[in-house]
């Protein structure tokens, strides 16, 4: 009995770990079946099967996999990142290195795209922000026909 207790508690702990660290690592939530990309408190996601769903830690990474923000949740789009002025390298606003810059240097941008357009090219090392998107060709998805189209299609085979 002991060791049954034993093994349910480790499997549950187990359990807890793995999913806190799939949480940490779920900012941004998308389902294999969709193109779209949600908040982890979206009732959509919710629906979305555990073995379809793909986890997102920054927007950018979902927006580069041709996924576009939920229209319900409204997801973030980009990610605030920091830089200090004549550097190359950009920041996430927590990370450690950006105590060091001197608020007079300390440079705001609403994406890594507008840290690279003034100059700051490259992601931090320590923080690893995500890099800028790259905008890929949509590839064409088959169109579905609209309801009045079945129907006159089904008219005309019978």
């Amino acid at each position: 009995m002991k060791k049954i207790i034993t093994g349910l508690l480790a499997a549950a702990l187990i359990t807890m770990i793995s999913g806190a660290a799939m949480a940490e690592n779920c900012n941004f939530i998308a389902s294999k079946g969709s193109d779209k990309y949600h908040k982890p408190d979206c009732a959509t996601v919710q629906k979305i099967k555990a073995e379809n769903k793909l986890c997102y830690k920054y927007a950018e990474e979902a927006i580069s996999d041709e996924f576009t923000s939920c229209g319900a949740c409204k997801p973030a789009e980009h990610t605030k990142v920091v830089a200090s002025k004549g550097s190359d390298k950009y920041h996430l606003p927590e990370c450690s290195i950006v105590k060091n810059i001197k608020p007079e240097n300390l440079q705001t941008f609403d994406s890594p795209e507008e840290a690279v357009k003034a100059g700051s090219t490259t992601p931090c090392g320590v923080c690893k922000p995500p890099k800028p998107v790259e905008k890929k060709e949509k590839t064409e998805k088959a169109e579905k026909p609209t309801k009045t189209e079945k129907k006159k299609d089904s008219k005309k085979s019978k």
